[in-house]
């Protein structure tokens, strides 16, 4: 009851996880608990075959399959239209990538029930009435257990949300026209 009771409590904490990164043209080393920094190459790798919200500076947000981040455009793969679309990199406020943990919950599961139980020999054969009584009953309820356990760590882990949300700077000395200007 006492594990149960940890793994609830860790999963909430887990639950409200977010990382916030800056966006920069290099990679740079940063303490853990300074500004985080994700190069173009960086996001790109992190985002691989991954579907991020794109939050414009106008607040409209849109998702997609990133193609392409760098200084000048950010490009993504529209899902619904089933076309690349573009946009300037200045137009952007941050990217959003999320996911859940289902196959880290199922994993984590599944040893949760079964290592404690292979621990203590549930996958040899039992001896419950002496030497000629030898029955095998501890292996069918690891294997039910184990499946039920990663069931229900997948659960737990799907209901686990991380966001990463990288912040695009405005390029210093630039300026965004606004759409009633005249120039």
């Amino acid at each position: 009851m006492n594990l149960l009771t940890l793994v609830i409590i860790s999963s909430c904490g887990i639950e409200a996880c977010s990382t916030t990164y800056v966006l920069t043209k290099a990679p740079q080393q940063s303490l853990y608990f300074e500004t985080q920094y994700i190069s173009y190459e960086e996001l790109m790798a992190k985002c691989l075959g991954e579907t991020i919200t794109i939050v414009m500076r106008d607040s409209n947000r849109v998702s997609g399959t990133l193609v392409q981040v760098d200084s000048a455009t950010v490009a993504w793969i529209d899902a619904k239209a089933g076309s690349i679309r573009s946009i300037p990199t200045s137009q952007v406020e941050h990217l959003e990538l999320s996911r859940n943990y289902v196959w880290e919950g199922a994993t984590l599961g599944l040893l949760l029930v079964t290592v404690p139980a292979l621990a203590t020999g549930a996958w040899g054969p039992q001896q419950p009435g002496g030497p000629k009584s030898i029955n095998y009953d501890g292996r069918y309820f690891l294997v039910t257990g184990g499946v039920l356990g990663g069931f229900l760590g997948a659960g737990v882990g799907s209901a686990i949300k991380h966001k990463d949300i990288v912040q695009i700077l405005p390029l210093a000395g630039g300026s965004a026209t606004k759409s009633g200007s005249t120039k």
